[in-house]
């Protein structure tokens, strides 16, 4: 499966909103992401939108593919490094506020059903081959497991001892009683 990524770090807006703007292009295919994005009236939108342009560039750059193949197949807004600050208070006391920033994260894949164009190979296709060696390492894996284990039994548990008396709990109730 072709995966387009692009990231953008150290958003200076809270995550919070953030993710109610990316919330609502996931899933979408990256022309309709954009025209979405140009209808949301929230601070967000414009950045996500660069950032969906720029994953679209990728595409065309790193792997030939044209826009209307890609969507949206993941979008993540993770919390960044919040700057601390102060507001001053009633009586010469200050009250704790954190300006908050965002990192997101972008990725396109191809839609369902998108074939790609002649002379770009999937870059699983390497792992496709790879994959032929895996069912023999896993099948002695399996082998392994189904061998019994031949381990001694553990010790039975001695019963607690009281530091004081250094008998057995249990004995020492039975000799109070």
């Amino acid at each position: 499966m072709v995966e387009i990524k692009a990231q953008l770090r150290h958003l200076r807006m809270s995550p919070k909103k953030v993710r109610l703007v990316a919330g609502a292009i996931k899933g979408l295919s990256a022309e309709d992401a954009l025209a979405r994005l140009q209808f949301i009236h929230k601070a967000p939108s414009p950045i996500l939108a660069k950032l969906v342009r720029s994953a679209l560039a990728n595409a065309r750059h790193n792997n030939n593919l044209t826009d209307d193949l890609m969507m949206v197949k993941s979008i993540i807004v993770e919390e960044g490094v919040a700057l601390k600050r102060w507001k001053p208070a009633a009586f010469g006391s200050a009250h704790p506020y954190k300006k908050r920033a965002s990192h997101v994260r972008l990725v396109l894949g191809l839609k369902a059903g998108a074939k790609l164009p002649k002379g770009i190979v999937e870059s699983s296709a390497a792992a496709v081959k790879d994959a032929s060696n895996v069912p023999a390492e896993k099948d002695a894996k399996q082998d392994a497991k189904k061998e019994p284990k031949l381990t001694e039994k553990k010790p039975a548990r001695t019963p607690l001892l009281r530091r004081s008396a250094k008998k057995p709990v249990a004995e020492k109730k039975k000799a109070n009683e």
